[in-house]
């Protein structure tokens, strides 16, 4: 299981084929002109073909019919409905792809200190990894 917030949720998107499931908060998929990606190690190139690696890796790890259907979910994504740019991120996942949308209402990038803040973040991560590893990959409630 992978769990990530952030570049670090986007990163946990990124490598489906080593996560059986992931849990992700506030993903950054798009960070070719985020004005908060100031990394040095982090070229142009990098930074423009990060978004279409983590949409391509997605749609090609559920691409086929079973893709969307009840009970496929293998990941779980939050964000804060009210912070625009992690609306538009969110925005960008496709769909159909297992991965499980849940809106908090928030405006903020940093929902997890939020949801720390508020006492439910311990409980939702717990929860995800007690599903995992119980053997069942969805993180769904």
């Amino acid at each position: 299981m992978f769990l990530g917030d952030s570049m670090g949720a986007a990163a946990a998107l990124r490598f489906p084929s080593v996560a059986k499931a992931v849990l992700a908060f506030t993903p950054q998929i798009d960070i070719s002109t985020y004005e908060a990606i100031t990394r040095s190690d982090f070229p142009r190139a990098v930074k423009e073909g990060f978004g279409r690696d983590v949409i391509e890796v997605l749609t090609t790890r559920c691409g086929d019919d079973t893709a969307g259907r009840e009970g496929d979910k293998w990941a779980q994504v939050h964000y804060g409905v009210k912070c625009e740019e992690d609306v538009r991120q969110v925005g960008l996942l496709p769909r159909n792809t297992g991965v499980e949308l849940v809106s908090h209402d928030y405006d903020d990038h940093i929902l997890s200190l939020f949801l720390r803040k508020e006492g439910v973040l311990t409980d939702l991560v717990e929860r995800a990894v007690q599903r995992f590893f119980n053997g069942s990959i969805v993180i769904k409630d």
